[in-house]
């Protein structure tokens, strides 16, 4: 049978990561309870690894590492992404090509389902898009699955109940397979991203926050902080390459939102769901709310806009929904953003090493990875609030 690259990459990744764990661990100052099934319970604040990293495009990414995906024990680096929301995983890193190759899954005598290694595939056909039309539009395209997953690494895990996942076999770029696609998306908003079975298409199935299937007690807000991030050049598909970082922390305390500046912000409208599948994991009950910070001021010295503003970690750099003639960018080129709780971001369009688009008919802007290399950054999920530091 053919060995697929992205399945050898895999064995390096577990190979060094079950090293570290034996000869590495660390003791956790907050010890983690888990539930039955292995999930964790979130008694107190949890502080996880991540990986910020540059690429050699002048693009910065932050990953988490998988740990195991259903009973498969697979390490896979996924993109962490806050302008997104479910989990969306590539199924050519995870399944062999019995099960899955470019073009679709391969249901068996007439099965509506595929089980393998704790993983349920459905015959539920989704799409999901990332991007807008001033920047490249990705479509991912597979099929809605079920599985547990675990996050993290010698210094910390946690393990989310099982959740829907877009298993997705194809992935486009404006159109164009990609040749070297991510090996996933963990997008961590406070919405819900609908990915629908095509473009037009009214039945749609609710993606949320992996993260929102950890139980949360003894009065931790459900939610994350992730410190600011310093970006470094190295190579993600590289087992080693890149030091892990313990940016990210997951459940919050009254104390942390204290001590952030708060935005708060509007309650999402329902979206149109499929009917509950038999077999298929309960729906977190949170709210979800819009994931765009409402009222932001985006000024320079000749144009002054009110409008909401996503905060992307998958972003490479900035999305304004203005003209580029309007504000006279060539001679005008310091920008700036305004929350409503008064964190300030600005930035010289003409000496920045990431770029800026513009688009007059989008509805919102949004400011990229390297906001988050200014910032701390908190997301709850409970009370729909973005904190700044």
């Amino acid at each position: 049978m053919k060995i697929r690259v992205s399945l050898t990459l895999n064995a390096v990744f577990l190979t060094m990561f079950l090293i570290c764990l034996s000869a590495c661990k660390k003791e956790h100052p907050n010890p983690v309870t888990s539930n039955p099934d292995g999930s964790t319970i979130v008694t107190n604040p949890i502080t996880i690894d991540v990986f910020p990293v540059m690429s050699t495009a002048n693009s910065g990414k932050i990953y988490l590492q998988t740990v195991s995906i259903g009973n498969d024990a697979i390490v896979l680096p996924i993109t962490f992404d806050t302008g997104s929301a479910g989990l969306t995983l590539r199924a050519q890193s995870i399944f062999p090509s019995t099960v899955v190759d470019s073009t679709g899954f391969k249901f068996q005598n007439g099965k509506d389902t595929i089980q393998y290694k704790g993983i349920t595939i459905t015959n539920i056909k989704a799409q999901k898009n990332y991007g807008s039309t001033a920047t490249v539009m990705t479509q991912e395209t597979g099929n809605i699955g079920y599985a547990t997953l675990a996050v993290g690494d010698a210094n910390g895990v946690v393990k989310m109940k099982k959740m829907p996942i877009l298993f997705y076999y194809s992935d486009t770029g404006n159109g164009v397979e990609k040749a070297n696609p991510f090996a996933g998306t963990f997008g961590v908003n406070t919405s819900n991203n609908g990915a629908p079975e095509s473009a037009d298409s009214t039945q749609v199935y609710p993606l949320v926050s992996p993260l929102k299937y950890l139980q949360y007690t003894n009065g931790i807000l459900a939610g994350y902080k992730l410190a600011m991030v310093t970006l470094e050049g190295c190579d993600i598909n590289t087992a080693g390459s890149c030091v892990p970082k313990a940016l990210l922390t997951i459940g919050l305390t009254a104390n942390d939102e204290s001590g952030y500046a708060i935005n708060t912000l509007n309650i999402s409208n329902p979206q149109p769901v499929y009917p509950q599948l038999v077999g298929a994991p309960a729906y977190p009950n949170y709210s979800t709310f819009d994931p765009t910070i409402p009222g932001c001021l985006i000024t320079n010295s000749v144009r002054r806009k009110t409008t909401n503003v996503l905060l992307d970690t998958g972003n490479p750099g900035v999305n304004l929904n203005l003209s580029k003639d309007s504000l006279n960018i060539s001679n005008y080129p310091n920008l700036s953003v305004t929350t409503p709780s008064n964190t300030v971001f600005s930035y010289n369009y003409n000496t920045v090493s990431f770029s800026t688009a513009f688009d007059a008919t989008a509805k919102r802007s949004v400011f990229g990875i390297y906001f988050f290399t200014n910032f701390n950054f908190l997301e709850d999920y409970q009370n729909g609030r973005i904190g700044l530091k």
